[in-house]
């Protein structure tokens, strides 16, 4: 059953599409309007030349002045029109990223190679982050919450924060979050793993190029 959110966004959708398909190209000022802060605080994030983020959004919102990608969106999964769309700008970036030629640093100084490695680390984190989301939103906010240094009884609580949370509950929970995380191929930490070497392949990045001394 879809949400009323979602339901709201078809309409909205709907008659965006049917605005651009009759030449009304204003019509996506409603959508610029309400997503256009999120998106580039998301390009931001992901994109590794953090100053062509205005480039690339100038790009994806005239691909959706073709009306495709807002006439094809449906709701399925309850997905929001946000949520559908941010997924296409994402796919935007990653290939806006594979197309940048990775620049060899053997003769910078080690503080501006640490530098580049660790920005590097950070988009690649990043991005392993958000694909794994789309398989599994709590493992990637397990992994997350384990890159920012929290425990498994930490996690816990952070979980449990609105519910009765009484220590048996916490340790039933550290105990559940322990498993799933480290569970060999299915776990978080798994899962993660691999997203992380498929986006580093894909970036052609070896793990000499991310270490940092």
């Amino acid at each position: 059953m879809l949400k009323d959110k979602v339901k709201n966004d078809i309409v909205l959708a709907q008659s965006i599409c049917k605005a651009l398909r009759s030449g009304n190209k204003e019509s996506i000022e409603k959508l610029y309007y309400l997503y256009h802060r999120f998106f580039i605080s998301f390009t931001r994030k992901l994109l590794y030349e953090m100053n062509k983020a205005e480039d690339v959004l100038s790009e994806f919102w005239t691909e959706l002045l073709n009306a495709k990608a807002i006439c094809a969106y449906e709701g399925k999964h309850n997905a929001s029109l946000r949520g559908y769309l941010t997924k296409i700008l994402k796919w935007r970036i990653i290939d806006k990223n594979r197309k940048k030629k990775i620049v060899t640093t053997p003769n910078l100084p080690p503080e501006s190679e640490n530098r580049t490695k660790k920005e590097r680390q950070r988009r690649l984190i990043n991005e392993s982050l958000l694909t794994l989301g789309e398989i599994s939103q709590r493992d990637a906010d397990l992994v997350r919450m384990k890159y920012e240094g929290l425990t498994y009884k930490e996690m816990a609580e952070q979980e449990l924060t609105d519910k009765a949370s009484d220590r048996q509950a916490v340790e039933r929970r550290t105990d559940a979050i322990k498993k799933q995380f480290t569970r060999p191929q299915t776990g978080s930490m798994a899962r993660f793993s691999l997203i992380l070497n498929r986006v580093m392949a894909g970036y052609g990045w070896e793990p000499a190029d991310l270490r940092t001394y």
